[in-house]
């Protein structure tokens, strides 16, 4: 392996106040964190592949931009080098640290692997580009005294962060929110158990087979529960919560109309002896539907089951 202070470093020769061609890709921090956070990290990795191409044309070196672009937490090294040495070429004095860059960026990369909600942390993987920014801006105004060379907001740029700001919200509230799959028992978080049983849905002693729900910011917007005896369905409409339940002796038959798609819902009628019907619908993510509904025929009388 290559010691980390021998690995590559290319220089990118510019006059101190030459007014010449400006040797990086400038945007302002603001504009590389808030974007980067909205995408999910995407925006850096075009901010990348935007200064290799730069680094490319001014180095005159024969280097592949997209592929250091894509494989950034390995070639963030050798950008940030390349950034100081670009400095040293207009004499100026401040530096950046491109191993604890490089470090902390793989570090922040990496955590994408973390499970909810702790991959979020992920996101801020700009962070440690700040500094590189930074310099660059400072280079920018060495080169050229009193130019702003930070590229603005474009229309694209603000069609950037409507569209990723809006499912940045939809991934973010939905990780805190219910599930999009139906829980088995044993998955099933005890604080859902504890505001279902205050809620009325549940009874205290009563054990939950199978849970879904179908609610964006609570479980109490509405579900589907399997417990030991009965089968529940329950939803709040304009503040009221509304329960409607089938003990398994008084359920006739079943009516299943599964999920053409993996991400659908499968709707699942429960006919009554008493000629009541009780509609439930239930995630056919990961075969959970299949799984509730085999559950459910199980606990039929043996003569209803289908």
């Amino acid at each position: 392996m290559v010691p980390i202070s021998k690995r590559e470093q290319i220089q990118i020769e510019v006059d101190r106040g030459s007014g010449g061609d400006l040797p990086f890709y400038c945007v302002s921090a603001t504009k590389l964190s808030i974007l980067s956070l909205v995408t999910f990290g995407l925006y850096g990795i075009f901010w990348f592949y935007k200064n290799w191409m730069l680094v490319k044309t001014r180095a005159g070196r024969d280097i592949r931009p997209f592929w250091r672009a894509m494989f950034s937490p390995f070639c963030c090294y050798s950008f940030a080098r390349t950034v100081n040495s670009t400095a040293d070429s207009v004499n100026m004095t401040e530096r950046t640290r491109p191993a604890a860059i490089a470090a902390i960026y793989m570090a922040l990369i990496t955590l994408v692997r973390l499970p909810d909600p702790y991959w979020l942390i992920s996101l801020f993987s700009f962070v440690p580009l700040i500094p590189i920014t930074l310099q660059i801006r400072r280079i920018h105004e060495t080169i050229r005294p009193g130019f702003e060379s930070a590229i603005g907001w474009s229309g694209w740029s603000y069609a950037t962060l409507t569209v990723g700001a809006t499912l940045t919200a939809l991934v973010v509230f939905g990780m805190f929110g219910p599930p999009t799959r139906a829980l088995r028992g044993s998955e099933i978080p005890s604080s859902y158990e504890v505001t279902l049983v205050e809620a009325g849905v549940l009874e205290p002693n009563e054990r939950i087979q199978f849970f879904y729900s179908g609610g964006f910011f609570s479980i109490l917007e509405n579900g589907n529960l399997l417990t030991e005896n009965r089968v529940v369905r329950y939803e709040t409409i304009d503040g009221e919560l509304s329960v409607a339940s089938s003990n398994f002796p008084e359920i006739r038959d079943l009516d299943v109309a599964y999920s053409e798609s993996f991400l659908g819902e499968t709707v699942l009628a429960i006919s009554t002896l008493s000629g009541e019907q009780l509609i439930l619908i239930i995630s056919a993510e990961d075969g959970r539907d299949q799984e509730f509904v085999s559950e459910l025929e199980a606990r039929l009388p043996t003569s209803r089951r289908p």
